[in-house]
């Protein structure tokens, strides 16, 4: 595998092959909860599958261009392949390039050029909200290209951590990232083929994500980095990088996770307050999440007529319709850490989630 390190702005990609075995437990379940007292009239049973890795799946997940499911390790990036039968899902195991300290963060994203990004960390130790400041690491993006199987890495400034990143149109990767600050932190933005001079803000920064209709990014506070962050989502031109007035969020919110919905909107999960929460011109619903304190962590938008997403802390699948009403689904592994989830307009009513030691499907 090749190792680069550089500044880049776009890779190819085709595909890569190898095998490993694993195990498919399908399992059908019925809803078992509704938000906002609202009925359904077409609530979908799901059937639930998975195939279990040894390797620890840290939240990452993403699906390339080339439709293979990424994963992000402690150590690494798995690769899956969606395709049936399930239970010979693995097609690439694949180890980060042998660099010391190098350690993916769990955010994966595709990428320009057919390739797949993942935010990682690279020497010293990681920053979180007690140390940002004092960390030593430097936060890199590292790019890898399929078609030849090797890995880029872009380095930051060291001592910034990377927050989130998300793909613009035709997959331009955007970045969310904090860097130490008297009060703790600030939060700046910057896109790597455009708009590569960083957008700064006051407040640290969260997850980011990009919206097709106007070219805006939208990315949230992290309200954890600071003792007087507000919570907000800010939003900034992707070419210009002009900032536009806050959404300025109820007390207690937390925004784990925010994407563009098949509506055009913008969604996103919102743990602090254990809602699903929607911003459409310049307003903001929500939508509460039936299990109390569930935990929601990651949302994706790429099913047409509803958003899936995961709650840890109910060992739940999420499901929202555009009209708000929300359905939630147990994972039959118990205590299974569900965190990352990923789905694609080409899945066929399918939608993957990372647990611990497993690749989820759910069927619908």
């Amino acid at each position: 595998m090749k190792y680069t390190l550089s500044i880049i702005a776009c890779l190819c990609l085709a595909s890569v092959t190898s095998a490993c075995s694993g195990s498919s437990r399908p399992s059908a379940l019925p809803p078992v909860a509704q938000g906002n007292g609202s009925t359904a009239t077409s609530a979908p049973s799901v059937t639930f599958a998975k195939h279990d890795t040894n390797d620890t799946l840290t939240g990452g997940l993403t699906i390339g261009d080339d439709g293979s499911l990424y994963a992000t390790t402690p150590d690494g990036i798995d690769i899956f392949s969606p395709y049936t039968p399930f239970q010979s899902a693995i097609r690439h195991l694949l180890t980060w390039p042998v660099v010391p300290g190098l350690k993916p963060l769990g955010h994966t994203q595709r990428g320009t050029g057919d390739t797949v990004w993942t935010l990682a960390t690279q020497g010293g130790s990681t920053s979180s909200p007690s140390t940002l400041g004092l960390t030593t690491a430097t936060p890199v993006l590292v790019v890898y290209e399929i078609k030849n199987a090797s890995f880029t890495v872009v380095p930051g400034t060291a001592g910034d951590t990377y927050a989130g990143l998300t793909a613009g149109a035709d997959h331009p990767t955007f970045v969310s990232a904090n860097t130490p600050a008297s009060n703790g932190a600030k939060g700046y933005v910057f896109g790597v083929s455009c708009l590569q001079t960083k957008v700064f803000f006051n407040p640290p920064l969260g997850p980011i994500a990009f919206h097709h209709a106007d070219s805006r990014l939208y990315v949230a506070t992290d309200p954890t980095l600071g003792p007087n962050t507000p919570s907000e989502i800010l939003s900034l031109d992707s070419n210009t990088g002009q900032k536009f007035a806050p959404i300025v969020l109820p007390a207690g919110s937390r925004v784990t996770d925010i994407t563009e919905g098949s509506d055009g909107n913008i969604w996103f999960t919102d743990a602090g307050l254990n809602e699903i929460g929607m911003l459409q011109n310049g307003v903001v619903s929500y939508f509460t999440i039936p299990t109390p304190n569930a935990l929601p962590e990651r949302i994706t938008g790429e099913n047409a007529g509803a958003l899936w997403f995961t709650e840890n802390a109910a060992n739940a699948i999420g499901r929202i319709r555009l009209d708000g009403s929300i359905i939630e689904y147990p994972v039959p592994q118990p205590s299974a850490n569900v965190i990352g989830i990923a789905a694609c307009g080409q899945c066929q009513n399918k939608v993957y989630f990372t647990e611990t030691h497993a690749i989820g499907r759910v069927t619908f």
